[in-house]
């Protein structure tokens, strides 16, 4: 969270495609049906939030920048270029970033909650900072009320869908008069909002009358994946929408990615459901995609992606799955070098010439063990046609 006036303020930021992202957002909120109200905040104080303050944003510096972001068929607009000859510092933003989709449905469903509160007619004058640390807030107090108790489960609730490795997968019967009961059975393992009840004794209020409403409404189903004592390990919500199910969320305990021992049990439920195909924080967050190609559709595991871009876009908001590869796509290595040099120590192995240039740019760094001692040669070398004279890593054949 911001911690200082400054930071609570709308910041100015030069994103070259900000008419997209306007664009984007007002979509979104049309397909969900937000309330005009809450149109009308997203399209204001979310917009203005995303553009001056979401950190996932990327410098465009150059025509080589442009084209990465933009294609490589797209020209640059005739009045950027003076711009940045002129030192000007310009911006591509995803709109369609995960992440930029979870703080948005995190938001929508804080402010759909407040229709009654005192917050609804001042909504227009509170700012995406303030929303965001009363959101924040209201997490921590539930936390410091959440009962110590648990209530008893009513598996007549659950409906079986398949068997899995881990145990089975169930679907809430939204039509069961125990439904809440065991809603609040599910958040008391899962430790997250989707069954806690401001009143525990009849089950009311809060983030699980907002959920349980949905259920009983039809437009949410929730299914949870539990082992053979009937204890929840993951929690995944899925919104109905006209075109079919959509993901809202898949949660791990205390609201974290489910660890990676449950990913092939959401995938079956995923390729058994057949939600829309579309990109989720989540679903990224635990290495599970849905790869868009003719030849290689579906639901899978990061490491089973085809296309190298899209391998690519996804590694690139998610770090801490290169764990997963033990050779990573040099290309990607090059991208993390240019990008973000300083999450490199997440490779498992390093390319020579990747690792011969980290030494060059960023000497100060220790590089994978692999590319020590012996394997160097301070002879010198070409690099497109130019000579350098440096220490450089061997590749395999040449320490052969």
């Amino acid at each position: 969270m911001c911690d200082n006036n400054a930071q609570k303020t709308y910041q100015p930021r030069n994103v070259i495609n900000s008419t997209d992202v306007m664009a984007t957002i007002v979509l979104r909120s049309e397909q969900r049906s937000d309330s005009e109200d809450i149109r009308r905040w997203l399209a204001n104080h979310f917009y203005r939030w995303v553009i001056g303050s979401f950190p996932h944003v990327n410098p465009v510096r150059n025509a080589i920048d442009y084209a990465t972001w933009f294609g490589t068929g797209t020209d640059m607009p005739a009045w950027l270029p003076p711009k940045l000859a002129d030192g000007g510092t310009f911006y591509y933003l995803d709109p369609q970033h995960p992440d930029i989709h979870a703080t948005e449905r995190n938001v929508v469903e804080f402010l759909s909650r407040q229709n009654d509160t005192r917050l609804a007619g001042k909504l227009q004058r509170i700012n995406c900072f303030t929303v965001l640390e009363m959101r924040e807030a209201e997490h921590k107090k539930m936390q410091r009320r959440r009962q110590q108790g648990w209530c008893p489960t009513t598996q007549e609730v659950l409906k079986k869908v398949i068997s899995v490795a881990s145990g089975t997968l169930y679907e809430f019967d939204a039509t069961h008069p125990a439904l809440r009961s065991e809603m609040a059975y599910e958040s008391w393992h899962m430790q997250h909002c989707v069954g806690h009840f401001q009143d525990a004794n009849a089950l009311t209020g809060g983030y699980g009358d907002h959920y349980a409403s949905r259920l009983e409404q039809g437009a949410m189903r929730l299914f949870s994946l539990r082992d053979d004592n009937n204890i929840p390990h993951v929690t995944i919500s899925l919104r109905v929408t006209p075109d079919g199910p959509e993901i809202e969320q898949i949660k791990g305990k205390q609201n974290r990615h489910p660890v990676k021992k449950y990913a092939t049990d959401v995938l079956h439920l995923l390729r058994h459901v057949a939600p829309l195909p579309v990109r989720h924080a989540d679903c990224e967050g635990m290495g599970i995609v849905y790869e868009k190609t003719a030849e290689h559709q579906g639901w899978k595991f990061i490491t089973d992606i085809q296309d190298e871009g899209f391998l690519l876009s996804v590694l690139h908001n998610n770090f801490h799955l290169l764990q997963h590869f033990a050779t990573p796509p040099i290309a990607f290595q090059w991208l993390l070098l240019h990008s973000a040099p300083g999450e490199m120590h997440h490779l498992q192995t390093i390319d020579p010439t990747v690792a011969t240039a980290a030494e060059m740019l960023y000497p100060q760094k220790k590089w994978h063990p692999i590319f020590a001692g012996k394997n160097t040669s301070s002879e010198p070398f070409e690099i497109e046609g130019l000579t350098l004279q440096t220490t450089r890593y061997l590749t395999a054949d040449e320490r052969k």
